[in-house]
Order: structure tokens, then C-alpha cells, then sequence
């Protein structure tokens, strides 16, 4: 699991570096990429629905965060 998130982590560096998404300070841009690092658990298709939801927000801030989630990183339990 420790590789998949080097490779998540690396995916992240580099869309921040390409794409302009606004941040209300660098702290919440630390507290963005924890989230997805966390809640997306390796699955490509949940890392772009959270970097899609960051792109939506005129600026991320302390609130996207905490409302970032993604539907294909849900695990059901029956």
C-alpha cells in the first residue's frame, strides 16, 4: 500500500504543478492532498472526482476539505 501512495502522492505533485487550483493558504493545500491521500485509497477513478471537486471551487479552502469525498472510494458493508 506504501507504493500506491507514492504513486498517488506523485499523481497529485504533479496536477498541482499543471493546473490552477487556488488555495486559501498552504496549510489547507498540505490539509487537500492529506484528504485525498486518505480517502481515496489508491483508486484512480476517486482521486479525479476529488481533484474535479477541487477544480469546481473558486479557491479550496478549510470546508471543500472537509466535504471532499468521492463515491467510487465507498466501501459497502452488507
Amino acid at each position: 500500500m506504501h507504493s500506491v501512495r507514492a504513486g498517488v502522492r506523485a499523481w497529485l505533485d504533479a496536477w498541482l504543478a499543471t493546473t490552477p487550483a487556488e488555495f486559501e493558504s498552504p496549510r489547507i493545500r498540505d490539509a487537500f492532498i492529506a484528504a485525498v491521500l486518505r480517502d481515496a485509497g489508491g483508486l484512480p477513478a476517486a482521486v479525479e472526482q476529488m481533484l474535479a471537486g477541487a477544480l469546481a471551487e473558486r479557491e479550496v479552502s478549510r470546508r471543500t476539505v472537509r466535504d471532499l469525498s468521492s463515491d467510487a472510494a465507498t466501501t459497502y458493508l452488507e
